[in-house]
């Protein structure tokens, strides 16, 4: 299980290489780099119940414009985000942590680049997950879709958000060397604040 998941791993990475090379000596329109940020936390303490609830989201796109106006772009991006979710004062919290990695398409829907849609498919999702006490490793993939806005600073850098529709499918629970099959899947629209690099 383990030398399976790390071969996918370093094949997606030698592919994802490849990719970037590629770009870099054929796009139109430059290297582009973002950064999506969102935290989350909540908190309910009141004498008949406890609830506590905090989520980091991460995500980091690097790709090049395949186009002469820079509108449309193409590479690879990468999504690392943990969650911890805790219902009652002696309860223990249930935790997920998950980097996901996968192609994304970005396209620019006005001549001054502003708006942008995006969409990411993310053939690998692995990391670990603690459900109700017992700890797991878990593998699956995920999709993003995202609507966002940039306001440029300078020529060369952009500050931002976006508003993003996440699905991931988790199809593998791991416990010591039992691996099982499962059909979990995790759902949620993150608003995300953003920078972002044109060179």
């Amino acid at each position: 299980m383990k030398e399976c998941i790390i071969t996918r791993l370093l094949t997606i990475k030698l592919l994802s290489l490849f990719c970037l090379i590629v770009l870099s000596f054929n796009a139109y329109g430059g290297i582009y780099f973002q950064y999506q940020i969102n935290y989350t936390s909540d908190t309910d303490d009141n004498t008949t119940e406890t609830f506590a609830y905090s989520k980091m989201n991460n995500t980091v796109f690097i790709g090049a414009a395949f186009d002469k106006d820079g509108k449309f772009l193409i590479g690879q991006n990468v999504t690392i985000w943990n969650k911890s979710q805790q219902k009652g004062a002696s309860d223990t919290a249930d935790t997920i942590s998950l980097m996901e990695l996968g192609p994304r398409l970005q396209w620019f829907i006005n001549a001054e680049r502003n708006f942008y849609l995006a969409a990411v498919w993310n053939p690998y999702v692995s990391g670990t997950r603690v459900l109700g006490g017992t700890s797991e490793t878990v593998t699956g993939s995920s999709m993003l879709f995202s609507f966002g806005y940039h306001l440029p600073l300078s020529k060369m850098f952009f500050v931002g958000g976006s508003l993003n529709y996440h699905m991931v499918s988790i199809t593998e629970a791991t416990v010591g060397t039992t691996t099982t099959t499962v059909a979990d899947s995790y759902t949620s629209i993150v608003p995300m604040l953003e920078m972002s690099i044109r060179f």
